[in-house]
């Protein structure tokens, strides 16, 4: 399980390298993101499309072959940020 924040500014998902690193997953290609700390500059992180399961009381919610950002965000206590593309 992992803990994502929800990001209505961010149109994609995001998810921390660390949680897709032991996943063995292949890259799907690089996209380029502009973030606040970016500013004008785009940046090129590597895409992977992956599987999510949004648990809640009554069902849950499955996403399969969702693209994803992979990036740093456990710095900011993070596992991911939750994109307008789920939402």
């Amino acid at each position: 399980m992992v803990n994502f924040l929800i990001d209505t500014g961010a149109s994609g998902t995001v998810v921390d390298e660390e949680v897709i690193r032991p996943l063995n997953l292949t890259s799907t290609g690089m996209i380029d993101i502009h973030t606040p700390s970016t500013g004008n500059v785009t940046q090129a992180m590597p895409q992977y499309d992956v599987g999510l399961i949004l648990p809640h009381v009554d069902h849950s919610r499955v996403f399969t072959n969702i693209p994803v950002i992979a990036s740093n965000l456990r710095a900011q206590g993070i596992d991911g940020l939750l994109g307008r593309d789920i939402l």
